[in-house]
């Protein structure tokens, strides 16, 4: 169950790059859309515990 606190994530993906934005923040994340960076965020969401993550899949780019 979502509460005030809970933490909203929307991950925009490219051939290039991963487009992260926190709801409630004004600054983006961006990573690489590479295997390490890919890593790297996972660990990033793993901290900050998102009730949701909502992810534009376009064009094969979010299989990885």
């Amino acid at each position: 169950m979502a509460t005030s606190s809970s933490v909203f994530v929307g991950i925009d993906i490219s051939m290039k790059s991963l487009e992260v934005a926190f709801f409630g923040e004004k600054n983006i994340h961006s990573f690489s859309n590479s295997s390490g960076d890919i890593s790297r965020l996972i660990d990033h969401l793993r901290e900050k515990q998102p009730a949701l993550v909502v992810v534009e899949a376009t064009g094969g780019y979010e299989k990885a």
